[in-house]
């Protein structure tokens, strides 16, 4: 198991009655670069300042931060293809909670992207799981899905038949799709239960 850099456990911070961060736990391994990702006011800067000791927790400790050892980085930018390019790492953090925590190859073999021809689009379709978002441009569907397995691909070969493919995803589309998600919707990189996403 590889030393750790930057640990902490249940780390949650409130302003008011206003959950910025929520529970989250991380681990960060020793000479790692790390990629901290999310929209404005998903609570990257709240979780920095917590971890640089710029900022009491609500809840939750600090378990360690960098003490001598090798270089650890961790940044954070909007700059998706700066970060592809320098990081090992990377942190997915929407509304507070940290929903990807993986490597970068391990998120880029997790996260697929399909497109179908479908017959009826105006309809909704049924669930797929792992589907993290989807969309519909006249009768061709393209879905962005976590952990695609045989039940997934079933289910997308319900919705597409013949006509269903796999494209190759790029680091940033992933990352933007996994933004763009339905609020309501959970990640399996975290191993949390999946809502149906719909067009």
């Amino acid at each position: 198991m590889p030393e750790i850099a930057i640990a902490a456990k249940n780390l949650t911070r409130y302003f008011g009655t206003k959950p910025v961060v929520q529970q989250v736990d991380l681990q960060i391994p020793v000479g790692s670069v790390t990629g901290l990702l999310g929209l404005n006011g998903a609570g990257k800067s709240t979780l920095i300042k917590m971890l640089m000791g710029l900022l009491a927790p609500t809840r939750g400790s600090l378990l360690s931060f960098m003490e001598g050892g090798d270089r650890t980085i961790l940044l954070s930018s909007h700059m998706l293809d700066d970060v592809e390019r320098v990081t090992d790492r990377v942190l997915v953090m929407v509304d507070g909670q940290i929903l990807v925590n993986s490597s970068v190859t391990d998120f880029m073999k997790r996260v697929s992207t399909w497109s179908c021809t479908r017959e009826d689009a105006t309809g909704k379709f049924s669930y797929v799981p792992g589907l993290v978002f989807s969309r519909t441009v006249g009768s061709q569907l393209t879905m962005t899905v976590v952990d695609a397995d045989e039940e997934a691909e079933a289910a997308m070969h319900r919705i597409g038949g013949r006509s269903l493919v796999r494209a190759d995803t790029a680091f940033e589309e992933s990352i933007i799709a996994y933004l763009s998600r339905s609020r309501s919707s959970e990640s399996f990189l975290c191993n949390r239960p999946q809502s149906a996403s719909s067009v």
